[in-house]
């Protein structure tokens, strides 16, 4: 029997354990808004079906392709990343616009678009008379674009993207440092002159301040993690996903896990995503292909700065974003987009393996 690399097992591991966790935390609010209670359970198990065929058939595409076809795909993110901003394509879900629908099917472009910038990105970089402020430029225009949706979280984690594989490209510590530091100043101007930013920050500072307002969602929060303690309250036991914490399927589903399994279980969980982390960045590391390594060191940061984000919002230190775990919360888009880029990867391993 051929070994499974740990990376590949884990992130499987938390696509069934996110799927048990939905059909968990979602029964009441299925209920209660569409007359089922496993709605969203099935849904749920409708993409991760449509992820994992697309999980497969990327594994058998040589991963070269990809740069053959890098700058028709960022046209085409480019595309949609514009056709959400009009009203007559886009759909404004929690004040924005981020959302488009095309009959039966609905989408994120912002997903897409985190995908088209890492293989463009990771293309561009192989260039070698390309210079950075080219790449920049390149990388600017999805980022602006998600920014005017608004979605301050996804662009910032794009941002963050391209700042990875430009320093596994080769780029010196020091201007990645520079650079990384005008761009924090950026996005602190931001969240300052912007109302609703400015709100959830002082929400997430002072839970108490304001419990059924600003700070509501971060005042759930720390009822749900306090009342799990160090054991939790049992599997099934949670009190806080009766409609208490919001979005409980998505941005707070890693906070039930929190109550239900306890301190000791939030931990357990953090290790084996940890764990995930670092044998992707071994299988970036040991890739001799110049592209496969930058696309795998970038796919691999998305996933750490997506989980990083997302449980630094459960654990109150950051605004709660909109930015779900990684493989475990609801949703398709983030979903498939994931296991299509996991397959690529999967690609670029099989074919590094084989050259060893």
């Amino acid at each position: 029997m051929k070994k499974i690399n740990p990376f590949f097992l884990i992130a499987f591991l938390f696509l069934l354990f996110g799927i048990f966790l939905i059909g968990d935390v979602s029964l009441v609010e299925a209920e209660k808004n569409f007359g089922d209670k496993f709605y969203f359970l099935k849904k749920q198990l409708v993409w991760a079906g449509i992820g994992t065929f697309l999980f497969l058939l990327a594994s058998q595409i040589n991963f070269h392709f990809w740069k053959k076809v890098a700058f028709p795909i960022f046209l085409f993110s480019l595309v949609f990343l514009i056709l959400v901003l009009f009203p007559s394509w886009g759909e404004v879900v929690w004040g924005a616009r981020r959302w488009i629908s095309l009959g039966p099917f609905r989408f994120q472009p912002s997903e897409i678009g985190k995908l088209a910038l890492l293989i463009y990105g990771s293309f561009l970089l192989t260039q070698k008379n390309l210079s950075p402020l080219a790449f920049w430029i390149a990388m600017t225009f999805p980022v602006v674009l998600v920014l005017l949706e608004p979605d301050f979280a996804t662009s910032a984690m794009m941002v963050s993207i391209a700042l990875v594989i430009w320093f596994l490209s080769g780029a010196k510590l020091k201007k990645v440092l520079g650079l990384s530091f005008v761009l924090l100043l950026a996005g602190v101007v931001l969240v300052y002159f912007s109302p609703y930013r400015r709100q959830r920050v002082l929400g997430m500072i002072n839970p108490f301040s304001d419990p059924q307002g600003k700070s509501y969602h971060a005042y759930q929060l720390v009822l749900t993690l306090g009342s799990g303690g160090i054991t939790g309250v049992g599997l099934g036991q949670s009190r806080q996903k009766y409609l208490y914490l919001p979005q409980v399927t998505t941005d707070s589903i890693m906070a039930v896990v929190g109550e239900e399994f306890g301190f000791l279980g939030m931990i357990g969980v953090t290790t084996a995503f940890l764990t995930m982390i670092f044998f992707g960045f071994r299988i970036a590391l040991n890739c001799e292909d110049e592209f496969g390594r930058l696309f795998a060191g970038g796919l691999v940061s998305w996933l750490a700065i997506q989980g990083l984000i997302n449980l630094s919002a459960i654990a109150v230190v950051l605004p709660l974003t909109g930015i779900p775990f990684p493989f475990v919360s609801y949703g398709g888009s983030s979903l498939i987009v994931l296991l299509f880029a996991l397959g690529i990867m999967f690609n670029i391993y099989k074919n590094e393996k084989r050259k060893r």
